[in-house]
């Protein structure tokens, strides 16, 4: 399984931080380490006075995670991907000058929600067919959404007693800071993010980072069997959703890795004549938080 914690981080303006572990078990017996479970997904769209489809624009990220069953997960993400890859503009005909795209034309977050429950349905009944245990599902969408100008978490899922119809769950109340939590043990998670923030002054960096802080020592000190592997962070606001590479030690920025895998480890640090060095990355807290967590920064 996983475990997934997403919030509104407040510490300095307004963002979604996601946090998730790496681990994909079967039957209690890690198959990996190094699984993504955490995604960007850019939606794009092609402008009605491009005629050959030739110059998609992207008008806006939003972040997907998932807990349960990674076959379901990963192929939803797909699919969920290209759908939002290759949308199109209104043609209108009567007009001389096609309207620019306005923010309420944009797909709002609960219906790109909607869509993703109705594909990974689709997927849950086609698996169910061949392995009936193996469909438990949770996937969140989070990020800023345009058509409503706030920040969103929706988490979509399924239960024992009917794991063919999904639930979707507009999470409210997001402003305490309180994080939506997936997979493995909730309530022991929910309640070790709690004693996790207690131990900071309210405010401070790592008061609003309690719930990174309680899973990266979930992981580090092996704490659940089926929780572990290396901690994924994701980031999501009005600029868009960026997954955060992580390192390990401040002495050597360059060393950086997504769910363990050092991006660089194969060609050094250029593809062709680009870098491929990550220029967005963290340092992964200690299990008191991050030694300048004491801070408080302006919310502006």
């Amino acid at each position: 399984m996983t475990a997934i914690a997403c919030w509104l981080n407040r510490e300095e303006g307004e963002s979604i931080w996601a946090v998730s572990d790496s681990r994909i078990t079967q039957h209690e017996s890690v198959m990996t380490n190094h699984c993504p479970k955490l995604f960007s997904i850019p939606v794009s769209v092609t402008r009605s006075n491009d005629i050959y489809h030739l110059s998609p624009e992207k008008i806006m990220e939003f972040g997907f995670g998932f807990a349960g069953g990674t076959m379901i997960g990963i192929n939803v993400k797909e699919l969920l991907a290209v759908s939002l890859s290759s949308l199109h503009e209104v043609n209108y005909y009567d007009v001389q000058q096609q309207p620019q795209l306005t923010y309420g034309s944009y797909p709002s977050l609960y219906e790109i929600a909607i869509l993703t429950k109705g594909i990974a349905e689709k997927f849950i009944l086609d698996v169910g067919q061949f392995f009936p245990h193996s469909v438990a599902t949770e996937m969140i969408i989070y990020g800023f959404c345009f058509r409503t100008q706030v920040h969103k978490i929706i988490k979509i899922y399924n239960t024992p007693s009917n794991p063919t119809n999904l639930v979707i769950e507009d999470c409210l109340n997001l402003t305490t800071g309180t994080p939506v939590v997936l997979g493995d043990r909730k309530q022991q998670f929910r309640e070790d993010i709690e004693l996790t923030r207690r131990r900071f002054e309210n405010g401070t960096l790592n008061w609003w980072r309690a719930p990174f802080i309680a899973l990266n020592n979930w992981i580090s000190q092996d704490t659940v069997n089926t929780i572990g592997g290396h901690i994924q962070f994701s980031m999501a606001n009005r600029i868009g959703t960026r997954n955060i590479f992580m390192s390990g030690s401040e002495d050597n920025s360059l060393d950086m890795t997504y769910a363990g895998i050092s991006t660089t480890s194969a060609l050094g640090f250029t593809i062709g004549q680009l870098l491929i060095v990550p220029m967005l990355g963290m340092t992964l807290p200690g299990e008191n938080g991050w030694p300048h967590g004491d801070q408080i920064l302006s919310n502006n």
